[in-house]
């Protein structure tokens, strides 16, 4: 009885998703019908060339390349963002000397720096890793430091009247208290993660999906073209709802300041 009724609940909130879907679809493949098909495929031409491409091979291949350049890159700008973040935020003199750094860097395109990057690395995987890592390390970082900027004074203190050592206080009461703003910030590095790592491999022109896009862009076949960037949008969707599963499980682990403050 109860199952029945959550159910009765829940479809609301799905049939508008299905049914907006369906209308993208339609309308799609209503108007590029009538496109010269050099120019927009329609969803069927699409999905046909998503197979082609699975039996063929070319998507394993090219998956394979980006996801080490993607994972490499983003793991350095977790590990050095959530680093700096919490030395800026924890110590004063820190974050005071890095600060004006972060702010100079942070809005400038990243994107400039490809010709140095190009330079000093190369066209290999390492430019494309450092080309990741550039994009996806300040939001983790900014997010990182306005948690563990606003972390409760009276946290501190607790650890310092049980003469906690200041590596303990990192680790146990800050880093916890951070944790929020850290998933928040990985969560909004991702997407700059892999935009990078596309425009790493569309400008390096070196393997991975971004070269699948590039090629099928130029010898104009668009349903080729759309088949792969749907491997961007499922890698993107599947990763973002692993990294919500990890934050709702770290979420539980978390100090309370209510009963100290």
């Amino acid at each position: 009885m109860d199952r029945t009724i959550g159910s009765r609940r829940q479809l609301p909130a799905i049939v508008p998703r299905v049914t907006a879907w369906l209308v993208v679809l339609l309308v799609w493949q209503a108007v590029a019908a009538q496109i010269d098909p050099r120019f927009l495929a329609t969803p069927t031409a699409v999905a046909r060339a998503f197979v082609e491409l699975l039996a063929a091979g070319d998507l394993h291949e090219a998956l394979a390349s980006s996801a080490r350049s993607l994972v490499f890159g983003f793991a350095m700008a977790i590990g050095v963002g959530v680093t700096v973040g919490l030395v800026m935020g924890r110590y004063r003199l820190a974050g005071a000397f890095l600060d004006p750094y972060v702010n100079a860097l942070f809005p400038t395109p990243r994107i400039a720096f490809l010709p140095l990057v190009v330079l000093w690395f190369g066209l290999g995987l390492q430019a494309k890793v450092i080309v990741v890592f550039m994009m996806s390390v300040f939001p983790v970082l900014i997010n990182t430091y306005v948690g563990a900027r606003d972390v409760s004074r009276s946290l501190d203190e607790v650890g310092r009247a049980f003469c906690a050592p200041e590596r303990t206080i990192l680790a146990r009461i800050f880093l916890p208290a951070t944790l929020p703003f850290i998933t928040s910030g990985v969560r909004l590095g991702l997407g700059q993660a892999i935009g990078g790592m596309v425009v790493a491999e569309i400008l390096l022109a070196f393997g991975g999906l971004g070269s699948l896009i590039l090629a099928y862009a130029r010898s104009f076949r668009p349903d080729y073209l759309f088949a792969t960037i749907l491997v961007l949008v499922i890698l993107g969707v599947g990763l973002t709802l692993l990294l919500q599963l990890v934050e709702r499980r770290l979420s539980r682990w978390k100090p309370i300041d209510s009963a100290v403050s």
